[in-house]
């Protein structure tokens, strides 16, 4: 399901995350049609240069596809903020 983007691991949690959701919702034979659209990733990323060819980690990520665009989107943070979330908070 998973394919890996420029750096290792890009996606990974909240590939995970789906996974385990999916799993529950089927084990508990809730309808999916109905849940999706509930569901929200927001991924933080680092701020960098703009451009139509930015690499974003959803678009790596197939399982995006079975939601509302919409649903999945990223926020950009700075540089220390973005070392600070990384190496002193778990994912």
């Amino acid at each position: 399901m998973w394919r890996e983007g420029p750096g290792p691991q890009r996606g990974y949690t909240f590939t995970r995350l789906y996974e385990l959701l999916r799993d529950w919702i089927e084990e508990e034979r809730e309808a999916w049609d109905v849940i999706r659209l509930k569901l929200r990733f927001l991924g933080i990323t680092e701020r960098g240069k703009t451009s139509p060819k930015t690499w974003r980690w959803w678009q790596d990520c197939a399982w995006t596809a079975d939601l509302p665009r919409s649903a999945v989107t990223n926020v950009s943070v700075g540089r220390f903020f973005w070392f600070y979330l990384g190496t002193t908070r778990r994912s």
